[in-house]
């Protein structure tokens, strides 16, 4: 089994990365989410949310659970978090090729395809 990426680069990045690149991905990345068409009671995953730039673009009344493996990263999200009071959102230290969750691929349709 493949071994999960360990770079400083996003580490060393977290503090700029909203300067740098929330201004280029954030739009694209709430229009992506209004694309899912959530609706109460959805539950969403999401893998490598970063400072948590997206998570704006998340409903209310969907529970989020946002992963990320970088610890400075989550740092960013979770001050996000925490400032706009979002308890529908729920941030965890975690990477994707050690996914704390039941593998339930084969019994779902993909939401949409990058």
């Amino acid at each position: 089994m493949a071994e999960p990426h360990q770079s400083r680069v996003y580490s060393d990045l977290a503090r700029f990365y909203d300067f740098f690149f929330g201004r280029v991905f954030v739009d694209r990345e709430h229009e992506v989410i209004e694309s899912l068409n959530l609706r109460p009671g959805n539950r969403v995953l999401e893998v490598g949310v970063g400072t948590g730039i997206a998570l704006g673009g998340y409903p209310p009344y969907a529970h989020v659970v946002a992963i990320d493996p970088s610890a400075d990263m989550l740092k960013h999200a979770t001050k996000r978090v925490a400032e706009n009071n979002w308890g529908h959102i729920e941030l965890k230290v975690g990477d994707a090729l050690n996914l704390d969750y039941p593998d339930t691929a084969s019994t779902m349709s993909p939401a949409f395809t990058c």
